[in-house]
C-alpha cells in the first residue's frame, strides 16, 4: 500500500520533469539541452512539489501546467487551440482547486504575452480566441466544475464574513 503511493508520487514528479522539458524544448529552441534538463529537474523538485507530495492530486496540476502553457502559447499565436483545450480540461478534472489558480495565471500571463509581443490586431484576435477556447474547456469540464462548486458553496467557509474576523468580542 505505502510503497504504491510512493511509486505514484515518483511517477508524477518524473512527469513534472518530462512535461517541463517538453515545454522548454518547444518554446526555447536555442537553449542547450543540458540547461533545459537542469531547469526541468528544478521545476520537478520545486518547493511546491516537495510540499504537495502529500496531496497527490495537486501534483497533477503541476505536470499539466507546462502543457497548458504550451497550448496557451499556441492559442495566443493564433494556432490550433486543441492542446490548450485538452490540457486545461484534464487539469480541471484532475485537480479542480489548483486549476482555478491556473486559469487566473492563464489570463494574467496571456495579457502580458499579448501586450508585449503582439500587434493591436493580433492582441484582439488572441483575446477572443483565448476566451472561446477557455470557455469551451470550462464547458467540457463542467461535469467536474459544477459539483465541485456546489460542494464549496454548501461548506461552512461560504458563510465567512470579514466582519466576523475583525470583531474581537
Amino acid at each position: 500500500g505505502r510503497l504504491m503511493v510512493s511509486i505514484i508520487i515518483e511517477l508524477k514528479v518524473v512527469m513534472c520533469s518530462i512535461t517541463c522539458l517538453y515545454f522548454l524544448r518547444k518554446t526555447f529552441k536555442n537553449v542547450p539541452l543540458l540547461l533545459n534538463c537542469l531547469l526541468a529537474i528544478i521545476y520537478a523538485f520545486s518547493g511546491y512539489a516537495l510540499v504537495m507530495y502529500q496531496i497527490t492530486p495537486w501534483i497533477d496540476a503541476m505536470y499539466m501546467l507546462p502543457l497548458v502553457a504550451l497550448g496557451l502559447k499556441k492559442v495566443l499565436d493564433l494556432e490550433k487551440p486543441t492542446l490548450y483545450i485538452i490540457t486545461l480540461v484534464l487539469s480541471l478534472i484532475f485537480s479542480f482547486y489548483v486549476s482555478i489558480m491556473v486559469v487566473i495565471f492563464i489570463f494574467f500571463g496571456a495579457f502580458i504575452y499579448l501586450y508585449t509581443y503582439k500587434t493591436r490586431d493580433e492582441l484582439k484576435k488572441g483575446i477572443v480566441r483565448l476566451g472561446i477556447a477557455t470557455f469551451l474547456a470550462l464547458l467540457i469540464a463542467s461535469f467536474v466544475i459544477i459539483p465541485s462548486y456546489l460542494e464549496i458553496a454548501e461548506s461552512s467557509r461560504i458563510g465567512f464574513k470579514l466582519r466576523t474576523l475583525l470583531n474581537y468580542d
